[in-house]
């Protein structure tokens, strides 16, 4: 035997510090990218090298509101502790956050609802981070869908939905997959409808969306690339509860039903408390693919 490695030389491309001697070092960058790490172990018998291009990927940090990597968990990475919780109902239900991601080594979140009676979903708490009545905001996620044939499935709705608000007016923004269309369909809905919709067809591959809404206007890019656009149709306010992932609702709480369930795999969702730029939307497909 070649024994255990008794000394570590770290190399940090664009970190700091960049290089460290330490098993488990801490490292800190200030720009958003992918950085490659090398890494030299050794003992009094052996050394070995290891290198990994893009090893390391640093997502922007200004103005985030949550970050789940669903690494695992469902524990929130960013700044604001927005943990959720799994509602679930009927046998064997829940949210497998052990799912191989997109990237070998990684996990990512598996939804398998099925129905009003099998499923299983996030529901995050109310915090004053989730407030978008009348500021901007980008949400990004990786999804893939089930081959499986499904009239609706929902990756996320924030907000009054249809017949949740005593004034009887939807203040609330949602994404999902339409595969009967087939469309994916992202909207801010008012008392009208303020969205984005495109008919790029998905076939149970994983794709990357960046929503953004800002001063009226609706962008959606994919896989870096903008998709579709819906150009000042007036700011709609967008109630802060409730926010749910892998599924949508109608009716006000206590008399809630749920519907359009995922079926399919969602990773790293990120929401940002501001408008994504184009090139910032591409930047932050390049970093995660």
């Amino acid at each position: 035997s070649l024994g255990r490695p008794t000394r570590w030389n770290w190399t940090f491309e664009g970190g700091t510090p960049s290089t460290s001697n330490e098993q488990n070092p801490t490292v800190t960058y200030s720009t958003a990218g992918k950085y490659k790490v090398t890494l030299v172990a050794s003992n009094d018998m052996n050394t070995s090298t290891a290198e990994q291009e893009g090893y390391i990927t640093v997502l922007p940090g200004k103005d985030i509101v949550l970050f789940y990597p669903f690494e695992g968990d469902s524990k929130d990475m960013g700044p604001n502790a927005i943990h959720p919780e799994i509602l679930k109902l009927g046998d064997n239900m829940d949210v497998n956050f052990n799912a191989p991601a997109r990237k070998e080594g990684f996990t990512c979140a598996e939804f398998r609802s099925k129905d009003n009676q099998n499923y299983a979903f996030l529901s995050l708490p109310d915090n004053d981070a989730l407030d978008f009545q009348a500021t901007p905001v980008t949400t990004s996620f990786w999804v893939k869908t089930s081959n499986k044939t499904a009239a609706n499935l929902g990756v996320f709705q924030h907000g009054a939905g249809p017949n949740a608000s005593t004034d009887g007016k939807n203040k609330q923004t949602w994404f999902r997959f339409q595969k009967s269309s087939p469309f994916i369909r992202y909207v801010i809905e008012y008392s009208g409808l303020s969205g984005n919709w495109t008919d790029y067809k998905t076939k149970g591959e994983w794709h990357h969306y960046v929503c953004v809404h800002t001063n009226g206007s609706t962008y959606l890019y994919i896989d870096g690339v903008k998709a579709a656009e819906a150009l000042n149709k007036g700011l709609k306010p967008i109630d802060r509860k409730p926010y749910f992932i892998g599924a949508m609702y109608r009716g006000a709480e206590g008399s809630r039903s749920y519907e359009n369930f995922m079926d399919g795999y969602i990773d790293d969702y990120l929401v940002y408390n501001r408008a994504f730029t184009a090139a910032e939307a591409k930047a932050l497909y390049d970093s995660m693919k």
